[in-house]
């Protein structure tokens, strides 16, 4: 077996010798510790640097992560060949004065300018073909045209404008094209300089592993290492995890190590990647101890699983996580093991892999590609133009990134969500280049130096990447003025990772739990089921957009799955949380006894959270947590650690915080006091809105109307046997406000005038509230109300236990006990 080569340079320009092999994917540099092995290619070592600063001690060879200094790129790589704009889009947009306008007038004109390369029209013609609607059929023109106009970035002063495509059948909504879905579209415009256009051009490359990517990809991980601050030192030194494929002692194969018994040494690599339908070699019980002596012949391995080997051996790291060979997958104890420690061997992790643009593991990462077809368009100004002038401008499409990694099949994936919050750094590969996204800057083969600010659609997730790396006490979640509150960070995540998809549904709360994991930790309060139980009453009120899922299909609540139908987790749809400190209120549904709904954890009941509820209380537990830092940070008394009632403390272990179990509910009750009552369920005729409806007769004979904005959690028009009705649907008001006179604040809801504001939920009996069930009641959706008269609630409630199937007596103020399973 050779696993020696020659040492060499890459301070060559893309294109020009040095090429590195594509099927080894490895470029190797050695070096060794201790006596010097002789063989006639060992480079010298005083020329080679362990940029981790980690001790060797072993005499065997072992790959270094040193990368040459490499010559500043330029700031944006060209083509031989350029595109171009259409004579219709360069005259109407670019060359004169207009601000808006109509675009092309027939189906024809924007056909043959799309065939022509036009990249405005291009995409535009796409997205009619998408629409799955004879164009011939509609009414031209289709999209109207705006330009903002140009705007300097202060960090970088580059001059940028943008240019808006919106369906211009909105000028004209009795059309026969409301019925087509045309997506807005907005391309940005950026002025190049004189100097920029004087830099050297050269090529990327005829795939995204060419040796032109691989220097790429090589530089942006050199400067990450070496000089992006967010993305230095967050690893915890003492974790690896419990298996690894070393993918340096043999070419043809891998090889399983177990770091308790082999001298396993970081940096690793991970892999993020789509299973898919096909099927592959995967660790088993029975395979264990041949991988480990034997090792994987690569050609055993899925496409997309041999690529990353490459990948992992081109950066120069000797191992790589791949969760399919480094699990048992027949074994549920080893795999509920692994599962709680992905946490950790993702954040821990040196780079991670996507296979981005690939739905299954056979689908391999790299992609051919002309690499003329990765260039913008540019256009020229005209001297007296009051928008672009004289100037040459670089059209790209504002939804770069998004279309390239957060639309791409992979990330429609549940388990991939967190793997890309958590990962430190990550190398996407997407249909047609290499993305990098860090910590610090997001990038791609076409903007090598970072994303312009426009178009850094990823920075949102980078700020939360950094807040995830660094464990250093959880001091980074003290909101300040610049920071989005961990509120708004947990609502926005549940909303993207509701529409990710999961081959078992079962995974659902475990696929997020990562990232929970440091929440629980932040805001040590408790968590059950993707619920915290502050303000439980409010988040209860989460709803499904349009009852549907992000792909369009309806929304369900599958069954046989152990998540309690209160939870989020119970649907499979699109959802939306609320906020839980936004409203001060009058009225909230309480426990049996009088006290906030909690849940039902096991572990000791008498240190139910009692924590704060309102976000002025939760800042002085944030300040409370500073001063326990900065105590332990100069080195002065620190108070025992806390930990979450219902699970377990930290102990001893401050390096990980977070190593507490998924909290466990004892039964999926919630004991709830509260009002109960009947509307009308009604379906718009936009087909994805519903209302709850009432009317209440007062004693002169005159009527009045309550209209609720309800949110059904799966649509119930089939089981009603009508497309638009659903006759008298139970519902529980969870929280009301009530709008007083001036200085009648803290006076109870009970005038008939009083206009209220709140949210509810949709329920429905369990089991017909018969024999065990009796009182039990599960959740069916949600509704919301703004400028509510309390009457009409009132007329709506039920006061007659017997009505509902439940026994005990009705409390006037706090209403019927019940169970919310």
């Amino acid at each position: 077996m050779n696993v020696m080569e020659s040492p060499t340079s890459y301070d060559t320009e893309p294109g020009k010798g040095n090429e590195i092999n594509q099927d080894a994917g490895l470029r190797r540099t050695w070096t060794t510790v201790g006596p010097q092995i002789e063989d006639n290619h060992t480079p010298n070592r005083s020329s080679t640097l362990d940029v981790f600063g980690s001790h060797r001690t072993s005499r065997r060879y072992v790959p270094s992560l040193t990368l040459p200094k490499l010559s500043s790129p330029s700031t944006r790589t060209r083509p031989t060949v350029e595109k171009e704009l259409c004579s219709f889009c360069t005259t109407a947009m670019i060359t004169s004065d207009e601000k808006w306008g109509l675009h092309h007038h027939s189906y024809e004109e924007l056909r043959q300018s799309a065939l022509r390369d036009c990249v405005l029209c291009k995409q535009l013609c796409e997205d009619v073909h998408a629409s799955n609607v004879d164009p011939l059929t509609l009414r031209w023109p289709l999209h109207r045209w705006t330009i903002r106009s140009p705007e300097r970035i202060d960090e970088t002063e580059d001059v940028f404008s943008g240019l808006v495509f919106r369906p211009a059948f909105a000028l004209a909504p009795r059309s026969c094209n409301k019925q087509i879905s045309l997506p807005e579209r907005t391309f940005l415009l950026f002025q190049q300089s004189d100097a920029e256009r004087m830099q050297p051009l050269y090529s990327l490359g005829d795939s995204s592993f060419s040796p032109q990517s691989q220097r790429t990809m090589r530089r942006w991980t050199q400067e990450c290492n070496e000089n992006h601050p967010n993305c230095q030192d967050r690893v915890d030194k003492d974790f690896l995890p419990t298996r690894l494929l070393d993918v340096t002692r043999d070419d043809d194969r891998v090889y399983l190590v177990e770091s308790s018994t082999d001298d396993v040494r970081k940096p690793y690599a991970t892999l993020s990647y789509s299973w898919g339908r096909v099927r592959f070699t995967r660790l088993q019980v029975d395979l264990l101890h041949r991988f480990v002596r034997e090792g994987i012949p690569l050609n055993d391995l899925p496409k997309s699983i041999q690529e990353a080997i490459a990948a992992t051996r081109m950066i120069g790291l000797q191992y790589i996580w791949v969760d399919s060979l480094c699990i048992i997958q027949d074994s549920h104890q080893d795999w509920q093991i692994e599962a709680s420690l992905m946490l950790q061997v993702y954040r821990n992790s040196f780079v991670n892999f996507a296979a981005t643009d690939t739905a299954g593991a056979d689908g391999g990462m790299f992609r051919q590609r002309d690499p003329r077809a990765l260039f913008d368009a540019e256009c020229q100004g005209r001297p007296n133009s009051r928008i672009f002038g004289n100037a040459i401008w670089r059209i790209v499409p504002k939804a770069l990134w998004d279309e390239h990694v957060l639309s791409a099949s992979l990330n429609t994936r549940g388990w991939v969500f967190q793997e890309r919050l958590l990962s430190p750094r990550l190398l996407h590969f997407t249909k047609d280049q290499v993305f990098w996204d860090c910590a610090t800057m997001s990038a791609c083969e076409t903007f090598p130096g970072g994303l312009p600010q426009p178009l850094d659609t990823g920075s949102n997730d980078r700020y939360w990447r950094w807040k995830l790396q660094d464990s250093s006490n959880l001091n980074f979640f003290l909101p300040t003025v610049v920071d989005q509150s961990l509120e708004q960070f947990w609502r926005n995540a549940i909303r993207t990772y509701s529409v990710c998809r999961l081959t078992i549904r079962q995974d659902k709360l475990i696929a997020i739990w990562g990232i929970v994991r440091f929440l629980i930790g932040a805001l040590r309060e408790r968590y059950a089921d993707g619920m915290w139980e502050r303000n439980l009453e409010e988040q209860l009120a989460w709803y499904v957009v349009g009852a549907q899922q992000g792909d369009g299909r309806p929304s369900e609540r599958p069954s046989g799955v152990d998540i309690p139908t209160w939870s989020w987790a119970s649907v499979d749809g699109e959802i939306v949380l609320p906020d839980r400190f936004a409203a001060v209120r009058d009225y909230q549904i309480v426990s049996h006894d009088g006290t906030p709904i909690v849940f039902n954890l096991h572990g000791p009941d008498s240190d139910r959270n009692e924590g704060p509820r309102t976000w002025i209380e939760q800042l002085q537990v944030y300040e409370t947590r500073m001063k326990e830092i900065d105590e332990l940070r100069l080195g002065g008394p620190r108070s025992p650690p806390k930990h979450s009632p219902g699970t377990q403390p930290d102990g001893d272990s401050e390096c990980d915080p977070f190593s507490s179990p998924i909290p466990r509910l004892r039964n999926h009750s919630i004991p709830i006091m509260g009002h109960i009552g009947r509307m009308d369920l009604h379906k718009m005729p936009s087909g994805s809105e519903w209302t709850l409806t009432s009317i209440h007769e007062h004693t002169d004979g005159s009527e009045q109307y309550g209209v609720l904005e309800a949110f059904p959690d799966v649509d119930p028009g089939s089981s009603a046997g009508s497309d638009d009705y659903l006759d008298q649907t139970l519902f529980l008001v969870l929280a009301m406000s009530t709008v007083y006179p001036e200085g009648h604040r803290g006076r109870k809801i009970e005038d008939a005038t009083d206009t209220c504001t709140g949210v509810g939920l949709l329920i429905d009996s369990k089991g017909g509230n018969s024999g065990t069930c009796m009182g039990h009641f599960v959740r069916t959706g949600a509704f919301r109300f703004t400028g509510v008269r309390f009457s009409i609630f009132r007329a709506a409630f039920i006061q007659d236990p017997a009505e509902l199937g439940i026994c005990g007596d009705y409390d006037l103020e706090r209403g019927h006990k019940i169970w919310l399973d």
